[in-house]
């Protein structure tokens, strides 16, 4: 085994609920309440809708998991790619910052799966949750694929892999095989990216994150993968990575993992809480004349440099626009999911303003980042004033810190603009909270499944 391929391994079998940081362990709960809210209120979105019923008409199986959205059970896989698109849908799910951006999150579907597949524990389900964060957000940490043209996906398979293989009780040869097999499948185009987004960004994890279950599925008949899957001479790390440095596995990176607060990419956060609070100053939007956002390097190129992110035809190029989240916020006073709906990216107030944004990298910004955001959005008015406000760390950072209360607030209001019976989403809502003392996975996903496709 290569030394990369080795730590990786050895982590995710020792990994125990019990023996998890107090501190890991409430945040972990946190993050799948987090990404549980985000699944149910993005079981409405038209993507999320077509995945669930291709689910329910193709891969339905009485032996299956649950799919949030289908009222009958699906084979495990679908399930991690049905509830990995609606987890997905509405941008609203965390983020980690390290060389390549990801929402660690986006393992959760996988994961979940595997639990109940298996019957596990709450317990040993974070205690999966653990090893998929941790790996994805270490082999993310000071990666550079996005420039090489690959997309941070390709480590959620791995990911994936490694915490839905944990949570099935592989052993180390078998979780070896399983992100053996995922590395080898895994490598994905980061021109999903780029330009004119498509309906394809939704799903481009949750497929992954299927990938990475059905790689440990296949480790656990036995099956093994390529062993120089990583290191070999048309490995990973020669085509795709180049070579692969880890942080010390000491330090957790999950307590890095940031929570959003807004239905868009978080590069666009600091710009929007700016917005927001020059709104609260009594700005009318009539007067505006000018937007200059001033920010770092990474929110430039992947919000604020397509011509598409001036004009975007759809929500999934509208949330990637530094631009229309900072007008948008600047209107409406909030960015939510209603605010990228196809009559709001048309109005005619938002086209208007559009033209007047214009976007520059802050040098000393980007010299801050990841560890500071800093953002500035400085709004010219008739007759020459200006008006400014700066932002270092958005709300989500977690050194701004993340309650309970938080996540039930933002899980209980996505939920109900989602159109969800509050009662049944409390429910879901409370075993969240509680996941860690369930015997049973299965009992927190059929609530759910309860509160997305009512009796």
């Amino acid at each position: 085994m290569t030394g990369v391929l080795d730590e990786l391994t050895g982590r995710a079998v020792t990994t125990d609920f019990g023996a998890l940081p107090p501190h890991v362990a409430t945040r972990l709960t946190l993050l799948l309440a987090d990404a549980v809210g985000c699944a149910l209120a993005g079981v409405t979105d038209p993507t999320a809708r077509r995945v669930a019923g291709l689910a329910g008409r193709r891969f339905g199986t009485p032996t299956g998991v649950t799919a949030l959205g289908v009222a009958t059970p699906v084979t495990p896989d679908m399930a991690a790619f049905v509830n990995g698109t609606a987890l997905r849908a509405l941008e609203l799910n965390d983020t980690y910052l390290g060389g390549e951006p990801v929402h660690p999150s986006d393992t959760v579907s996988a994961v979940l799966a595997a639990g109940e597949l298996a019957g596990a524990s709450g317990a040993t389900v974070l205690a999966g949750m653990a090893v998929a964060y941790e790996t994805l957000c270490r082999l993310c940490a000071n990666a550079a694929i996005r420039e090489r043209g690959w997309d941070t996906v390709t480590f959620g398979a791995l990911a994936t892999a490694l915490g839905a293989g944990r949570v099935l009780g592989l052993d180390r040869d078998r979780l070896r095989d399983a992100v053996t097999v995922a590395t080898v499948s895994a490598p994905a185009l980061w021109q999903t990216r780029v330009g004119e987004l498509s309906a394809w960004k939704t799903s481009a994890f949750a497929d992954a994150a299927r990938n990475g279950l059905f790689a440990a599925l296949v480790a656990q008949t036995g099956i093994g993968g390529p062993p120089r899957a990583i290191d070999g001479p048309s490995g990973l790390e020669r085509v795709v990575t180049g070579p692969l440095t880890l942080p010390d596995a000491a330090e957790w990176q999950t307590m890095r993992v940031r929570a959003k607060m807004f239905a868009a990419q978080y590069f666009t956060h600091p710009a929007i809480e700016a917005c927001l609070r020059l709104r609260e100053t009594g700005l009318p939007a009539g007067a505006i004349r000018a937007i200059a956002v001033r920010t770092f390097g990474m929110a430039v190129t992947t919000a604020g440099t397509d011509r598409d992110k001036w004009a975007p035809a759809n929500r999934e190029t509208a949330d990637h626009s530094l631009p229309y989240c900072a007008a948008v916020a600047l209107l409406d006073g909030e960015v939510t999911p209603a605010q990228f709906t196809d009559a709001r990216l048309a109005a005619a107030d938002v086209r208007a303003l559009l033209p007047l944004v214009t976007v520059a990298e802050d040098a000393e910004a980007t010299a801050g980042y990841p560890d500071t955001m800093a953002t500035t959005v400085e709004v010219t008015v008739h007759g020459g004033e200006t008006r400014s406000e700066s932002v270092t760390r958005p709300l989500g950072d977690p050194r701004r810190g993340l309650t309970e209360s938080d996540v039930a607030a933002k899980f209980l209001r996505c939920a109900t603009a989602s159109g969800l019976d509050p009662a049944a989403t409390r429910t879901v809502l409370d075993l969240c909270l509680g996941v860690a003392e369930l015997g049973d996975i299965g009992l927190l996903l059929h609530a759910a499944r309860d509160a997305a496709v009512p009796a």
